[in-house]
């Protein structure tokens, strides 16, 4: 039995990384589509079409305007989806909470409950 297109690497879930919207950037100058390319680097069509969509810009060549594909927008693209897609760290959003615990565990030598639960108690931060 023999598996030509089999590949132990899978690439299900990764994120495309910048070399590999350099070799689309090249392949589509080339003149190669994109469910070529998606079977070039082992990844689905739908990943390359959506890098595709993202790295394209409106350029004028030869007095024509055209949508060319540039792997540096694409790139920009997906890190600031990325940026967007990450939840915010509950620590920061509760940092004056954090700081008021530990001054209290510090100053009245109290564990963690027991500081957490006076500012309970009180009404503070809830």
């Amino acid at each position: 039995m023999d598996h030509n297109d089999h590949t132990t690497n899978n690439l299900k879930g990764k994120h495309l990384t910048y070399g590999e919207r350099v070799k689309i950037e090249i392949w589509l100058e080339e003149g190669h589509n994109p469910s070529w390319i998606a079977k070039k680097l082992g990844r689905a069509k739908g990943t390359i079409y959506a890098a595709v969509k993202n790295g394209m810009t409106e350029q004028i060549r030869q007095g024509k305007k055209e949508m060319v594909y540039f792997a540096d927008r694409s790139q920009a693209v997906y890190e600031e989806n990325r940026k967007n897609s990450v939840k915010p760290f509950k620590l920061l959003e509760s940092w004056e909470f954090v700081q008021t615990v530990c001054k209290i565990m510090k100053e009245k030598n109290w564990s963690v409950d027991a500081a957490v639960g006076s500012l309970k108690k009180n009404g503070k931060f809830i």
